[in-house]
């Protein structure tokens, strides 16, 4: 055993430096085989994937030997939820039971930091707000080491503080007047000089691609990276390394160039108004489009005009002595090659498309397989760990290194969760509900759910892939249950969760963005409810250039692609339920296709091993005995 791998065990063993240092740790043989593991990496290098089940504190796990190692390492994850406790939490745990010094830091992007060129405008100009608002802003500047806005709890929430933040587009860099003082230049060279470096994918790829560009650099050099939350990487990936523009960036644009007198933009407005209104004429509201699906003569003339006048006011910034033209020019010729590239350039394979929401518009163009551009990113370095709740599907993880370029790794390992699904769960299947397509399935649905949640006494997550569905089920349980029917949309999703934990008895109803991140324990949470297999949506475009790459290549997309996404989210929904060894429930899937379909074995070999009952009577029943 080598000195790492040692020094690892003696705070994972029992009776260790970890038990040792704290009063309600619990020795668990799957966390200390996985900080055995991750120490191997940072001994010899190379590639981890480690599906960690939820309760094994996987945290711990990584965060121990990485800083015992010396190494240099970056720690990237999806959420700012985790963020905040990897920085704020869990790191300053182990400042105290390591025997040495080491630095840390947390980065966000740029859009989280005060940016002190616009707040001087604003504070001379003050068309904002009320004189003590700007007095506040000004007096918390001076004694805030980065600028975060969120330190602002008293205006954080308004709209406001981001008008005070600057984008890679605003930035001046080295020609602002107050480069020196820039807080996000501090956090740069604060970066430099510190040992353990907490960010997000976002920033974690925002770093890949500067680089990759030769644009210098987001993230000062490191050598190992851990990917938490690692099943998100591709989504994410995709996103960053693709290009967009919507009304509301271009509206930014106009307002900051009328701004400062450019000519033609007048005109540029005109020119923009009509192609975005052209755009809204073929795509419904909160939908998708792909481009060749609605491109039509009067929409190509109408971005071609567009883009010509985009040009013309190009060449009037070009030939200004604005102090900021060359910041401008890059925010017009950005705006131009996007447009371009989804309208007019047949060369550029990435997916295209509108996407229409109730305030805003934008076209989007994303890379259909992002797996050589990760591949260029992880194999750059000497060691990658990733880890999450959920990896694996049918105890391998084929599709997930698939998906993210991994064609060779050093270790694969799965420690199953430390909690006992088979005494604090119980699964409920319906015998009795109708296909997903049927006419009859929201009906159903209601009915079912309403009973269900009588049994748990509301407290209950019910997660939709289907936005009618859901609001169709949160009218009739409004009006059949005295239960507090929280639902997706009415508030922010912060809100509703902080209501949802406050109000007992509540019932929270959400899609996408409510299946993963959330952690709730003890009795606020006894049902998990889900309405169907979370297969991709078909008006997604990205999801079906990818199916027709797969058709293409002779693949089978529905097993290759289709049906593993759906097993990892669905593990993720599922994983909502049980966070903690003391917390009991019902775990309720309404997809008949479970017992009538033959991938519906997939899914329940994915699933933890739990008492399976058919009725709501048997639900009734064993619920009451958990």
């Amino acid at each position: 055993m080598s000195f790492l791998s040692e020094y690892t065990d003696d705070y994972f063993k029992r009776n260790g430096l970890l038990e040792e240092a704290f009063e309600r740790f619990e020795y668990r043989d799957n966390q200390h085989r996985m900080a055995a593991d991750v120490s191997k990496i940072f001994e010899k290098g190379g590639v981890a994937v480690l599906e960690a089940g939820t309760g094994i504190g996987k945290t711990f796990a990584y965060l121990i030997p990485a800083i015992l190692s010396g190494e240099r390492v970056v720690i990237a994850t999806k959420s700012k939820n985790l963020q905040e406790q990897l920085f704020f939490q869990d790191l300053q745990f182990v400042k105290k039971i390591v025997p040495f010094d080491f630095k840390t830091i947390y980065i966000k992007g740029r859009s989280n930091y005060i940016c002190l060129d616009k707040l001087s405008k604003i504070s001379v100009s003050n068309v904002f707000f009320k004189n003590k608002v700007i007095k506040l802003i000004n007096n918390w500047v001076k004694r805030s080491k980065f600028g975060d806005i969120s330190e602002l709890n008293e205006i954080s929430g308004s709209g406001f503080l981001h008008t005070l933040t600057s984008s890679s587009e605003t930035c001046k860099g080295t020609k602002c007047a107050f480069f020196k003082d820039c807080f996000v230049y501090k956090l740069k060279l604060e970066a430099e000089k510190s040992d353990v470096i907490v960010v997000n994918y976002h920033l974690l790829f925002a770093d890949y691609r500067i680089k990759n560009q030769g644009f210098g650099k987001v993230l000062p050099e490191y050598k190992y990276l851990i990917c938490d939350e690692a099943h998100s990487i591709e989504d994410i990936a995709t996103e960053y390394l693709g290009d967009s523009v919507s009304k509301y960036q271009v509206s930014n644009l106009l307002s900051d160039l009328e701004g400062n007198s450019f000519e033609g933009v007048e005109k540029l407005r005109n020119a923009g108004d009509e192609f975005f209104l052209a755009l809204t004429g073929v795509v419904k509201e909160n939908s998708r489009a792909e481009i060749n699906s609605v491109r039509n003569d009067k929409l190509e003339e109408k971005a071609g005009d567009f883009i010509n006048m985009l040009s013309e006011v190009a060449t009037n910034v070009k030939n200004s002595e604005h102090e900021e033209a060359e910041l401008f020019l890059a925010r017009i010729e950005n705006c131009m090659n996007i447009i371009d590239k989804i309208f007019f350039d047949k060369q550029f394979l990435n997916v295209k498309w509108i996407e229409r929401s109730e305030k805003n518009i934008s076209l989007k163009c994303f890379p259909v397989d992002v797996s050589s551009d990760l591949e260029q990113l992880f194999y750059n370095l000497k060691g990658v760990v990733f880890t999450s709740a959920t990896l694996a599907v049918n105890e391998n993880f084929d599709f997930f290194k698939k998906r993210t370029g991994l064609h060779l790794t050093d270790i694969e390992e799965i420690y199953p969760s430390s909690f006992d699904f088979s005494k604090q769960a119980l699964l409920f299947t319906p015998e009795n509900i109708p296909e997903p397509s049927s006419k009859n399935f929201v009906m159903k649905l209601s009915d079912e759910l309403t009973e269900l949640i009588e049994i748990t006494k509301g407290n209950a997550f019910l997660l939709f892939t289907n936005l009618k569905n859901m609001n169709a089920v949160a009218k009739h349980l409004k009006e059949k249950t005295e239960y507090n029917i929280l639902v997706q949309g009415e508030s922010s999703n912060i809100n509703l969760i902080e209501r949802f934990k406050k109000e007992k008895g509540s019932v929270l109803l959400g899609s996408y963005s409510f299946w993963e991140g959330i952690d709730i324990q003890g009795n606020s949470l006894t049902l998990v409810a889900i309405e169907k297999f979370p297969f991709a949506v078909p008006s997604d475009p990205l999801k079906n250039a990818r199916i027709e790459m797969i058709k293409e290549n002779q693949g089978n997309p529905f097993y290759e692609y289709q049906i593993p996404e759906a097993v990892m989210l669905l593990k993720q929904g599922i994983g909502r339920l049980i966070r903690s060894s003391k917390d009991k429930g019902i775990i309720a899937i309404f997809d008949i296709r479970l017992m009538t379909k033959s991938y519906g074995k997939i899914f329940l070999k994915n699933l933890p091993q739990m008492k399976r009952v058919l009725t709501l009577r048997d639900a009734k029943k064993y619920f009451a005995q958990l």
